[in-house]
């Protein structure tokens, strides 16, 4: 079964979201199991996850969100 999720985090600036892109990389590590596209809407910073399974796309989801979190904290 294919599974599919996105992520949308709003920045005060779209500078601010292109920094968050550029920290975030590829959005986790690569398990062969769920791959992760990363890009910028505006003030957004878009994550879009494709898995093979929804024990993949929650795993991968949770790497994003902690990443993110993160990101957030350090006032990138």
């Amino acid at each position: 079964m294919e599974c599919e999720g996105k992520l949308r985090f709003s920045f005060p600036s779209a500078r601010k979201a292109l920094e968050a892109k550029k920290a975030l990389g590829k959005g986790g590590p690569e398990t062969g199991r769920s791959e992760v596209k990363v890009s910028v809407d505006g003030k957004e910073l878009v994550v879009e996850i494709s898995a093979t399974d929804t024990v993949a796309l929650r795993a991968a989801a949770n790497s994003c969100l902690r990443h993110v979190k993160v990101i957030e904290e350090l006032g990138v």
